[in-house]
C-alpha cells in the first residue's frame, strides 16, 4: 500500500516539473504559488484543440498554429496576455514569470502540429486528423492538470542530453 505524498514531496514534484518547463523558480512556495496560473493558457489551448478536432474545424487549427507561432516570435503567448490583462486584476493573483526559450520552443513544435492536422482535415484524412488532434489535445490537458509536458521532455532530451565526443 502506498502512502499519500507529503506535502514537501508534492512540492519537490511542482518545482521539478516547472523546472523541466523552463521556468526559473526559486523556491517550492513560489511554483506552489504560481502553479494555478500556468493551468490557463494550457487548459484554454485544450478547450480549442479538442472542440477543432472534434468538428475538424480547419480555420479554427490554423489559428491556433498563428497563436502558437505568435508565442514563439514574440516570446510570451497571447493567451498568457489575455490572462495577465484581464483575470490577474480581477482576481489579484501573481504575475507570470517570463516565458523561458524550452516553452516558445514547445509553441513552435505545437504550431507545426496544429500546421499539419489542419492539412490531415483538409486534405481528406479524417481519421489522421482526428489522431494528430487527439494526441495534441491530450498532451496539453496533460499539461493543464499535470505540468508535465511531454514536447518539453523532448526538447530537454534534445538540448540536454550529454554529448559523447570521439
Amino acid at each position: 500500500m502506498t502512502r499519500p505524498a507529503q506535502p514537501h514531496e508534492e512540492g519537490a514534484v511542482l518545482l521539478r516539473r516547472l523546472r523541466m518547463r523552463g521556468f526559473v523558480c526559486a523556491s517550492e512556495e513560489e511554483a506552489a504559488r504560481l502553479a494555478p496560473w500556468l493551468r490557463f493558457t494550457p487548459m484554454l489551448q485544450a478547450l480549442i484543440f479538442g472542440f477543432s478536432t472534434i468538428t475538424a474545424t480547419v480555420p479554427v487549427l490554423l489559428g491556433m498554429a498563428v497563436v502558437l507561432f505568435l508565442g514563439c516570435i514574440m516570446g510570451c503567448h497571447p493567451f498568457d496576455t489575455i490572462y495577465s490583462g484581464v483575470i490577474r486584476p480581477l482576481e489579484t493573483s501573481p504575475e507570470l514569470p517570463p516565458c523561458p526559450r524550452r516553452r516558445r520552443l514547445v509553441f513552435l513544435m505545437g504550431g507545426v502540429w496544429c500546421l499539419a492536422t489542419a492539412w490531415a482535415f483538409a486534405a481528406g484524412h479524417t481519421a489522421l486528423g482526428l489522431v494528430m488532434g487527439g494526441v495534441m489535445t491530450a498532451s496539453t490537458l496533460l499539461l493543464g492538470m499535470t505540468h508535465i509536458c511531454l514536447p518539453s521532455l523532448v526538447v530537454g532530451w534534445l538540448v540536454d542530453r550529454p554529448r559523447h565526443r570521439a
